[in-house]
């Protein structure tokens, strides 16, 4: 809440904080089946919220043999493909991109 997140798809504060709060949780749900898995990515980073324009992370997850992971997470009804912004798929290009789908009854 501190106001100096970089809005990328146009959201308001709300948004903002809402997808940002919903990334987060989807990257703890992949992380507990990364762990169920006995796979334990080093996560010291995993909370963080860069703020910013061009303060972001390189990757959700570094894996044990140097794969690059970013997850990506739907959490509406609309939320049915993976979607990865083009800047990422041009400069930033991760070896996996896992898509998550949260689902609720709200």
């Amino acid at each position: 809440m501190k106001h100096d997140q970089y809005p990328r798809l146009g959201q308001n504060e709300n948004e903002l904080v809402e997808t940002t709060y919903v990334g987060k949780l989807g990257e703890l749900a992949f992380l507990s089946y990364l762990n169920s898995k006995d796979i334990f990515p080093d996560t010291k980073d995993l909370l963080e919220i860069f703020l910013g324009q061009n303060n972001v992370d390189s990757f959700d997850f570094l894996l044990r043999k140097g794969h690059t992971v970013d997850v990506k997470t739907g959490y509406l009804r609309n939320h049915k493909r993976l979607m990865v912004n083009e800047e990422q798929l041009s400069q930033k290009k991760k070896d996996v991109y896992v898509a998550v789908k949260l689902l609720s009854d709200g």
